[in-house]
């Protein structure tokens, strides 16, 4: 018996395939979350009749799958209640496959003994696969049989159940928590044919401080899953993995060291930095020793490149963290809330596709009044009611001290324990996105300070790898950031710590502008001004209508708005080709307005017979530069500094 292919297409599942007599998928997989094969690669896989077949679970297939990996589960489940509905029989259990109820689904395993559930990012081999043992999945009741039937009650309410929360960490805890990112961090760069044994290390490892009562057990075991399912074991391998290495680390306790206790003195005249250095030396004698892990690039020969992972794609990436800024009361807070609604809704952000997950929104400055009324006209927006946000989590903090890290003398970073507290609370949620408004109020540094920047971003994009998603940081620019355009807030380390960065900003009345075309205070522009993994420079026109805000008519993407993009590029080279032949330098400073290309190009085209205004100017400069495709050349006296902007000539 093969996978037959189309058969499955044509139930509606979204495939792709695995290695023969595997469960693991046999390249990148992660499209195959929001979109089907094409013909020619379903036809590609028929003819290849070693191969086995994963159906994608989720809103993109339209199912759920519950398995169970035993007779004994299986009864446990059929006591509940089973519906008629289609299922596979496996090596040790069956799949039953049910309706998407809609919303977001997490995958989940252990609520029942010996049940999982495959919601929104999972998988199930499908019919006609081959077990490593030799077993082959067959449909014991086909779609064509019987339609798929809607998910027991029973089922749906185990979705919703929130797992129990674990007790806060405290200062006592550093050593474990410490531990528990570097094994963390070992396991994700572990290299293939390494993995299983890798996990087990570090579930042996932490297994020794749950053993000791310094870390808990459920919050151990979810974060070494979702990292053992992030660099490609398959869910059941890593469970009894990370089972077995608990079990047997657990068996032997670690021995903490003790908590120094009592204040230390210093003898006279020892400044104040060399006592914050002291107390950091005993802390750190607490801490796990720090190993350096290193990569084999030989170990990537004939590994498949994994795909780059996005919460929206081309904006907001995975597993780092993004800086959202704009000016104060310009609406970032309000978009925030709407990019958590559509990731908890699985619904679009401004017409960009978004990845479905738990959210949470840690909001320093809005009252929960607010946050509700804003929440309520985000709904109308989306569609949905109250009841459907089981998936987003919102925090209003505006009485209380909302400090993430502050700094001692000698300049270095004190995490606070609130940091923590998120991280954990986040892991027992299973959010997938943190939203935190506003940088000020958690960040107790000096903003011009590019080693403060780097710390505290750092250790947020700890919390992004944590959660096995992405933080969003909102954030106010520097005087020097809006008037210049770039948006940037304090020092230049922001920017350059942030993998992306994006600006609100209402847009500035364009000299060139049809006067009974004004500007009005509704419209906003969300420029990518910062992006390491896409191309910067792009907008998206917003207009605040009913309490949100919505991408214009033909904003965020599509055919038509690339055609027009690379329009005004080509217009913008043309622009300075000419200005160049003339003798004329323009350059990329605002601050020099005489001689900043983007108006000098305005006023070269004819009047009232274009609609190119001073802003689309500036955006394809933005992607001209981001893809190398201009440069700045010095021009005049050195002492001065002075750049014009030139065109890079490519040898063909």
């Amino acid at each position: 018996m093969t996978v037959n292919w189309l058969q499955l297409a044509a139930f509606g599942f979204s495939v792709f395939p695995l290695r023969a007599r595997d469960k693991r998928p046999s390249g990148p997989w992660d499209r195959f979350q929001s979109e089907h094969a094409s013909a020619t690669e379903l036809a590609d896989w028929s003819e290849n009749g070693a191969l086995n077949a994963a159906i994608a679970t989720g809103a993109v297939s339209g199912i759920i799958v519950l398995d169970t990996d035993s007779e004994a589960a299986d009864a446990e489940a059929k006591q509940r209640g089973i519906p008629r509905t289609p299922f596979v029989r496996t090596s040790k259990g069956h799949h039953y496959y049910f309706k998407h109820p809609g919303v977001p689904v997490q995958n989940f395993a252990g609520r029942v003994p010996g049940c999982d559930l495959r919601g929104d990012g999972g998988y199930v081999v499908a019919p006609g696969s081959t077990h490593p043992s030799g077993h082959v999945y067959r449909w014991e009741l086909s779609p064509e049989q019987e339609p798929i039937a809607p998910a027991p009650a029973w089922l749906l309410d185990l979705v919703k159940e929130k797992p129990p929360r674990p007790a806060p960490p405290t200062g006592e805890n550093a050593y474990a928590e410490a531990a528990l990112d570097r094994e963390l961090g070992i396991v994700r760069r572990a290299a293939e044919g390494t993995r299983n044994d890798t996990l087990n290390r570090a579930a042996f490892n932490l297994g020794q401080l749950v053993g000791a009562g310094r870390l808990s057990d459920g919050i151990v075991r979810r974060l070494l899953l979702s990292t053992g399912l992030a660099i490609g074991l398959t869910e059941h391998e890593a469970q009894a993995t990370i089972a077995s290495g608990i079990r047997e680390g657990a068996a032997t306790p670690r021995q903490i060291p003790e908590r120094q206790r009592g204040r230390s003195t210093t003898a006279a005249g020892v400044s104040s930095i060399a006592a914050e250095r002291a107390k950091r030396e005993v802390h750190q004698q607490r801490q796990a020793p720090v190993t350096l892990d290193h990569i084999e690039p030989i170990a990537w020969q004939d590994r498949p490149v994994p795909e780059r992972r996005w919460i929206v794609p081309d904006w907001i990436p995975d597993h780092t963290v993004t800086a959202l800024c704009g000016d104060g009361g310009v609406g970032k807070s309000l978009v925030s809330q709407q990019l958590l609604t559509a990731c908890a809704t699985g619904k679009p952000w401004l017409n960009l596709h978004s990845k479905p997950c738990r959210a949470i929104g840690f909001f320093c400055e809005d009252p929960a009044d607010e946050l509700q009324r804003r929440q309520a006209a985000i709904n109308r927006l989306y569609d949905v009611e109250m009841g459907d946000l089981e998936n987003l989590r919102l925090y209003s903090r505006v009485t209380d001290d909302n400090t993430m890290m502050s700094f001692g003398p000698d300049g270095l970073g004190n995490t606070a324990e609130l940091l923590h507290n998120l991280t954990i609370a986040a892991a027992d949620f299973g959010a997938q996105l943190i939203v935190i408004d506003t940088l000020a109020d958690v960040f107790a540094g000096n903003e011009n300070i590019r080693n403060q920047a780097k710390q505290f971003i750092t250790a947020l994009a700890r919390l992004a790898q944590t959660i096995d998603g992405a933080v969003v940081l909102c954030a106010h620019p520097s005087v020097a950031g809006m008037a210049s355009g770039f948006g940037s807030a304090g020092t230049t380390g922001w920017s350059n710590a942030v993998r992306s960065r994006l600006y609100l900003e209402i847009p500035k009345r364009d000299e060139h502008e049809d006067e009974q075309e004004p500007s009005t205070t509704a419209e906003r522009f969300l420029t990518r001004k910062k992006a390491n993994y896409a191309a910067s420079g792009d907008t998206i026109e917003l207009t605040w209508t009913h309490g949100v805000f919505e991408p214009k008519a033909g904003a965020a993407g599509g055919i038509l708005d690339t055609i027009e993009r690379n329009h005004v590029d080509n217009v913008f080279l043309e622009c300075l080709v000419k200005l160049d032949e003339k003798g004329i330098e323009v350059t990329r400073s605002p601050n020099s307005p005489a001689s900043y290309a983007p108006k000098v190009m305005v006023q070269m085209l004819p009047t009232k017979t274009h609609a190119l205004k001073v802003r689309d100017f500036e955006q394809a400069m933005g992607r001209l530069f981001a893809a190398n495709r201009l440069r700045l050349d010095p021009s005049g006296s050195p002492s001065r500094g002075k750049k014009r902007i030139a065109v890079v000539e490519h040898t063909p």
